[in-house]
């Protein structure tokens, strides 16, 4: 993905049938571009990715995350994967928390509308 500006923030997901996934973005706010997660299979091992890559559908798109999305960590309850991420300036008051959810590990997920769901300094919108 290096016309997409790289790949960084990976992390790892297992589901509870034991399937095994990574997740990352593309490090588009570095160089003016869109960016997105994406997921993609792992084999048993989990040194090699397999299967084709998937766009979970969350883009840096949305004013209250300034153009950066970051951090990606997946959880499943009660049958939902919910995804959270981070978003704007790290070093700002306005660095916060925001999830989507879908009922498949591959998405396409949908952005909660009461994002952001935390911000800067551990507060609550």
């Amino acid at each position: 993905q290096a016309e997409l500006g790289g790949s960084i923030d990976a992390t790892a997901f297992e589901d509870p049938d034991g399937s095994r996934y990574l997740i990352w973005k593309n490090d588009g706010n570095c160089c003016g571009l869109p960016t997105r997660f994406t997921i993609q299979p792992l084999p048993d091992d989990g040194l090699r990715l397999t299967g084709k890559p998937s766009d979970m559908g969350v883009v840096n798109d949305e004013p209250w995350e300034a153009g950066l999305i970051e951090a990606p960590t997946l959880i499943l309850k009660d049958g939902v994967y919910y995804l959270f991420y981070s978003a704007n300036g790290y070093d700002t008051e306005f660095y916060a928390v925001g999830y989507a959810t879908s009922t498949k590990v591959l998405g396409p997920y949908v952005d909660a509308p009461e994002n952001p769901s935390s911000r800067a300094p551990g507060t609550a919108p």
